[in-house]
């Protein structure tokens, strides 16, 4: 009985050395099997790296579209040389066309067999056709005279960025495409326009140049849910924006219109479209322009081809920075009806403050500006600062469209010249009591006092012959609510502010005359929020006021030859760290469940040996 349960023990035993080598041999294995999954996959991810193709300035056009065309969707086509010569080249799938050294392109003005087998008329420098979805051009600077620099005809996702144009007869032409992007290119003396886009949507055209051409700097003609921000369209020989076709929910915010014929041309029929927080000055009249010679000099000009397609919305234009046009700040058609602006800030252009130059076929127009919203810009004092900021009627801060004072004079000091950015003026030369007087284009806009207000004291209006008293709670800014009447119209300043948190008083008396008000400053404003500029997680910025908003855009990878490879490895890097977890808590689970199966096995056989 004794040698049988002793031989019964060394038989468990041994058997249980042998499933515990069993357990550590497969653990073994499955961790073995998983690092090796984990660098096959990352092994595999470098293989597939997509390839990058040299283009060297001693290669033909011919020879390099060769390359193009051998090359796999995806892959990466780099021309090193800083000068090449008669190019045309058709993309016809995905690639990504970069130069690092800012290679200069001389286009060619012949239409090739190429472009004529894709029956293109027109000749070109690139040309993308359907099949190029996802590309990218980047880098490059055109040179020549083709019909066209860039020619995009059905291809989606693409982006041009920080491209160079500086000859052609056109430059960036885009058709029936959706969700492209054209970021950052400097486009100037070409011979029509900087920009044709036609038939597209949710296209992006933001932080661009498109400056002295001979047309245009940008024509848009039936586009819808796309966003124009933070361009610059100045100096060109026709409209610095043109609007043409159906235009729907489109956002123009923020660009820089200048010099001009027309700052913009409104020739659409228009559903939801928003003009808003642009800088709209200084357009000028040509006897030579396309248009009639007293249809130029316009701020915002609309055509007889404007309509709204429903009633009530069509185009919206407020907060917006207009001033110095030539004619009109904003000039409606005689054939059309009568338009209502929305709230704007108007540089003066006669020497009085906020006087319009609006056409009679606006509301208010010359013969009713009391019938037309307008902005005001108010100081107050903070330290050893002078804030300036934009007011609506109802005293709440807003933000319009950037303009630049030639001159600020402090208790007739010349402290040099400010601008007005990111929604104030910051003039670093203030006191209580200080007299500010601001001159912009040789002429004065604003001229008054401003007092800092003690918050426990009564309300001090500083404007010519207003006075008036509120009580307010405290504010970190030092901006109290106070109130008074109004008894001159001309040069008032806003010295009395509505808190950030709430106050009563008689109303804005310096600004808007006498009015029960109960204002948060900051309160709903507008949605100013918009890119910040271009950057490697395309991150936005919400506006200083309101609720405003961002707006997400689409960086480029740092590195040349990076474009499709990062996220893919991040994506490979998380499943094989998913996996190696998995496996672990297999062993684990393995081991533990040998534990309690050996335990009990013990116990069973203690069982047996007692019975």
């Amino acid at each position: 009985m004794g040698l049988t349960k002793e031989k019964s023990l060394n038989n468990h035993f041994f058997r249980n050395v042998i499933l515990m080598l069993l357990v550590i041999i497969l653990s073994f294995c499955l961790i073995t099997s998983v690092s090796a999954a984990s660098n096959n996959s990352t092994s595999l991810e470098l293989n597939n790296t997509h390839h990058t193709h040299i283009v060297t300035s001693n290669m033909t056009n011919d020879e390099i579209q060769s390359v193009i065309d051998n090359a796999s969707s995806g892959d990466i086509v780099e021309f090193n040389s800083k000068k090449y010569n008669n190019v045309s080249l058709v993309i016809d799938k995905k690639l990504n066309i970069i130069s690092t050294v800012k290679s200069v392109l001389e286009s060619s003005h012949i239409v090739t067999d190429r472009a004529k087998s894709l029956s293109v008329k027109n000749s070109f420098g690139f040309y993308f056709t359907s099949n190029s979805s996802g590309s990218i051009l980047k880098g490059f600077t055109l040179t020549g005279n083709p019909d066209y620099q860039i020619m995009i005809n059905g291809a989606n996702n693409l982006n041009i960025e920080n491209n160079t144009i500086i000859s052609g007869k056109n430059g960036i032409y885009i058709n029936n495409t959706k969700n492209s992007k054209i970021i950052s290119n400097k486009i100037s003396k070409v011979q029509d326009n900087g920009m044709i886009i036609y038939n597209t949507h949710s296209t992006t055209i933001k932080n661009n140049n498109a400056s002295y051409n001979g047309e245009n700097g940008v024509y848009f003609f039936n586009i819808k849910d796309s966003y124009i921000g933070y361009n610059d369209f100045s100096n060109n020989g026709l409209n610095g924006i043109e609007l043409g076709g159906s235009t729907s929910n489109n956002t123009i915010i923020h660009n820089y219109l200048r010099n001009n014929i027309n700052n913009i041309f409104i020739n659409s029929t228009s559903y939801k479209d928003k003009v808003t927080q642009n800088t709209i000055i200084g357009a000028r009249m040509d006897p030579n322009a396309k248009f009639d010679y007293d249809m130029t000099g316009m701020g915002v000009l609309f055509g007889d081809s404007y309509k709204s397609s429903t009633k009530d919305t069509g185009i919206y234009i407020g907060y917006n920075t207009m001033g110095f046009n030539a004619q009109f700040d904003a000039k409606n058609h005689m054939k059309l009806p009568i338009f209502k602006l929305g709230d704007n800030y108007y540089v003066t252009n006669d020497g009085r403050l906020a006087t319009a130059h609006l056409c009679p076929f606006l509301l208010g127009g010359e013969l009713g500006w009391e019938n037309t919203g307008y902005l005001r810009l108010g100081f107050t004092q903070k330290g050893n600062q002078l804030i300036g900021k934009l007011y609506d009627k109802a005293g709440n801060v807003v933000e319009a469209g950037d303009f630049d004072i030639d001159q600020v004079s402090v208790d007739g000091n010349n402290v040099g010249a400010a601008s007005y950015r990111n929604g104030q003026v910051v003039i670093n030369a203030g006191k209580d009591g200080a007299n500010v007087k601001i001159i912009s284009n040789g002429r004065t806009i604003f001229e008054g006092i401003v007092k800092a207000l003690d918050s426990s004291q009564s309300g001090q209006d500083n404007s010519k012959n207003a006075q008036g008293s509120g009580n307010s709670k405290a504010d970190n800014d030092n901006l109290v609510n106070g109130g008074g009447s109004l008894n001159n119209t001309d040069n008032n300043l806003i010295a009395a502010i509505a808190n950030r948190n709430s106050g009563r008083g008689s109303g804005l008396g310096s600004l808007f005359g006498s009015g029960n008000s109960n204002i948060k400053v900051n309160g709903s404003g507008i949605a100013s929020g918009a890119y910040s500029g271009t950057s490697n997680n395309g991150l936005g910025t919400a506006g200083e006021n309101g609720q405003g908003g961002s707006t997400v855009s689409q960086g480029s990878a740092s590195s040349s030859k990076a474009y499709e490879i990062a996220a893919k490895k991040a994506a490979s890097k998380l499943s094989s760290d998913n996996t190696r977890n998995l496996a672990v808590l297999a062993i684990f689970a393995i081991m533990i469940l040998f534990v309690i199966g050996y335990k009990r096995r013990n116990k069973d056989d203690d069982d047996n040996d007692d019975y």
